[in-house]
């Protein structure tokens, strides 16, 4: 997955690397990553799977939302009609 487009321009591909790196940093002052000791790797912290799973979830709810959703009709939980003409089903038991 690409976060920007790709481009020649050095400027901007200074620019973007920049953005990556201090939102990385961002990240790791709030302790949502780690860096993995003797090496130039990062890894999510046990607080930032949680978050980012809070932040997943609603991102799906708000996703969920924005589309219509299919009514589903199950008939065998359908209210029945009235067995008798005043409407009361209990009358004739």
């Amino acid at each position: 997955m690409l976060l920007f487009r790709q481009t020649n321009d050095k400027q901007q591909q200074r620019s973007q690397a920049a953005r990556v790196s201090r939102h990385l940093a961002l990240l790791h002052a709030h302790g949502l990553i780690a860096h993995v000791s003797r090496s130039y790797r990062l890894q999510v912290t046990p607080k930032g799977r949680r978050i980012l799973g809070m932040i997943n979830q609603q991102r799906l709810a708000t996703e969920r939302r924005a589309l219509p959703i299919p009514e589903f009709r199950n008939p065998k939980l359908a209210k029945s009609e009235p067995t008798t003409a005043n409407g009361n089903e209990w009358e004739g038991r």
